[in-house]
């Protein structure tokens, strides 16, 4: 063979191996794949969203697949939604006051929704929608501001007048722990005295709602002194307390 055509096979060679071995072109799913076009759904949306009087929220999506097969519908008429082009706009209604109740302006309660994000066949969420009244109102039994509990230990429980969502309790003692067992019920559990220490205790519970705080109220816990009988029984005895 001629050197000059000899010298064009050796050009051509590499060339032909680099096609069969499907390293024409680098793309972003990697070296010698094409783009993938499976349907996609994704969306940044959280699971659960609180909000107070009013509120507009946005979030986005990411897809492939046409407008028509999306579906983003909220369950109730005051929660609004629009969308188009991977971008959605959720927006809540203010609260407006109930009807007078007693001769005073009722508080109204807190209302919730769902929103149902469908992606075609190959996605669904359904977000948690929580709206609070625009006047706060978190009271205890009788407006109480202090909660006598035994030396000897136990659990108390309180019913929570409110128009709020998510309640929440904490604490500035470990000896006792407060928290809600359902929406408005507050549960109290303290540990015994401990031996040896001759004063009463005295605890400090702040009550207050997980999406606006402003109305938090404070609840002391205070420790009642072991009743005083002829056997002269003292923080160090826990027996016949009660």
């Amino acid at each position: 063979m001629p050197r000059k055509y000899l010298f064009a096979a050796l050009l051509v060679i590499p060339v032909l191996l680099a096609a069969l071995a499907g390293c024409d072109e680098t793309t972003p799913d990697g070296p010698g794949t094409e783009p993938s076009d499976k349907p996609y759904f994704t969306t940044d949306i959280p699971d659960l969203i609180n909000t107070d009087s009013s509120m507009e929220h946005y979030f986005g999506y990411s897809t492939n697949l046409d407008d028509s097969e999306i579906q983003i519908t909220p369950s109730e008429d005051w929660c609004r939604i629009e969308y188009s082009g991977g971008s959605v706009n959720m927006r809540v209604s203010s609260w407006g006051r109930d009807t007078e109740k007693d001769g005073h302006d009722a508080y109204p309660a807190p209302r919730s929704c769902t929103v149902t994000i469908k992606g075609g066949t190959i996605f669904t969420k359904t977000v948690t929608v929580c709206q609070e009244s625009d006047v706060k109102l978190i009271v205890t039994p009788n407006y109480m501001t202090t909660i006598y509990v035994s030396p000897s230990g136990g659990t108390e429980t309180l019913a929570i007048d409110t128009n709020c969502i998510g309640l929440t309790a904490s604490t500035d003692a470990d000896w006792v722990k407060a928290e809600f067992i359902d929406r408005a019920t507050l549960q109290i559990t303290t540990q015994p005295h401990p031996d040896n220490v001759s004063n009463p205790r005295t605890a400090n519970i702040v009550i207050s709602s997980i999406v606006n705080d402003s109305g938090a109220i404070n609840l002391k816990v205070q420790e009642n002194s072991p009743e005083v009988s002829p056997n002269n029984y003292g923080y160090e005895n826990h027996t016949n307390w009660d």
